[in-house]
C-alpha cells in the first residue's frame, strides 16, 4: 500500500509527533538567533576597536565616531536581543503546551 493513503490509526502519536517537530523546530530558532546576537554583539565590538583606533589616528572626529558607535551598537544589539528574548518566550510556552498534553 502507498504510505501517502495510509491512514494515522492514533491521532495522539499524530499530534505528539507534530509538536515534538514543532518543539525542535522553536529550539532551532532560539539556537539561531543567540547565535546571531552573539555575533553582532562581536562585530559591534570589533567595530567599536576599529573607530576608536581611527580617532587615534585622527582620520575620524570624535563625535561622528561616538554617534556611529553608539547608534550601531545600541540598535542593532537591541533588534537581535529582542528576537533572541522573542524566540525563547515561545519556545517556553511551546514546552508548557507539550508537557500539558501528556
Amino acid at each position: 500500500m502507498n504510505k501517502l493513503f495510509k491512514i494515522n490509526r492514533n491521532p495522539e502519536a499524530f499530534n505528539r509527533n507534530i509538536a515534538t517537530q514543532w518543539y525542535k523546530e522553536r529550539s532551532r530558532q532560539a539556537s539561531t538567533s543567540f547565535n546571531l546576537a552573539v555575533v553582532l554583539a562581536t562585530a559591534t565590538v570589533i567595530f567599536g576597536i576599529a573607530t576608536a583606533v581611527s580617532v587615534c589616528r585622527n582620520n575620524v572626529s570624535v563625535a561622528a565616531a561616538t554617534t556611529a558607535v553608539g547608534l550601531t551598537s545600541g540598535a542593532a544589539s537591541r533588534r537581535l536581543f529582542k528576537l533572541y528574548d522573542d524566540t525563547n518566550k515561545k519556545l517556553d510556552d511551546v514546552a508548557k503546551e507539550l508537557l500539558d498534553e501528556q
